[in-house]
């Protein structure tokens, strides 16, 4: 929050630089402040360390998906919003920073992305539709279905980002999959 708009830059790119061309142990804070034209001690001014970074790079991807939703869309339809935002990094100079990120997700990141759709960060005016099949039900529902969609679209994007399936086929594969949740865990 103390950066500048020109040192965001420079470190967020320098880092998107580094992450991509090494997996997250091998990526080092000196090399990022390096790239970045900054000092090692500068760099600790700004964030504690290399996760500090990377959870801001995480929180700048999340910002531009939230952002990217209209005001008011179906539950069943940010799953298939999310793969199509970011399968449009493919080919370019993000696509290695997005792939790493795809591989070192974690379950907690699961749940963390979906917080502002469950109302409990809300900085993303996001209305939901179709929140009615889950009210009736406990409220773990509502997370486990988050988990699942969220956990089959990074998979089906894992899949088009190694060149396994077309973006027709990974959007596919994550409809039928949303249709058995639909099915399944809502009703």
């Amino acid at each position: 929050m103390r950066l500048t708009d020109e040192k965001k830059r420079a470190l967020a790119d320098a880092a998107i630089r580094e992450f991509s061309a090494a997996p997250y142990d091998k990526v080092s804070v000196f090399k990022i402040a390096r790239s970045a034209g900054i000092s090692r001690s500068g760099f600790y001014y700004y964030f504690t360390g290399k996760e500090d970074i990377y959870r801001y790079l995480f929180e700048l991807l999340e910002n531009d998906f939230f952002t990217s939703l209209p005001e008011r869309i179906d539950i069943f339809c940010v799953p298939v919003r999310m793969l199509e935002h970011f399968a449009a990094f493919k080919g370019t100079e993000m696509q290695n920073f997005v792939e790493r990120v795809l591989e070192n997700l974690k379950p907690s990141v699961h749940t963390h992305f979906s917080a502002p759709l469950l109302g409990s960060l809300s900085p993303f005016p996001v209305t939901l539709l179709g929140l009615e099949q889950f009210r009736s039900r406990d409220p773990i529902d509502m997370r486990i279905f988050f988990f699942l969609s969220f956990s089959c679209t990074v998979l089906a994007l894992q899949r088009y980002y190694q060149q396994d399936i077309s973006l027709d086929n990974a959007r596919a594969f994550l409809e039928r999959t949303l249709e058995m949740l639909r099915c399944g865990v809502c009703r």
